[in-house]
């Protein structure tokens, strides 16, 4: 739950990314979303 979150966030992962920075990231992994 949240102490998870909160672990996590603390070793320097990030929780939640906008949909952009994920395209921007991993774009290669789904090209067929990047062509529309």
């Amino acid at each position: 739950g949240v102490l998870e979150a909160i672990r996590i966030s603390c070793a320097g992962y990030p929780t939640r990314r906008t949909f952009y920075e994920f395209l921007h990231r991993f774009g290669l992994l789904a090209t067929e979303v990047l062509e529309g």
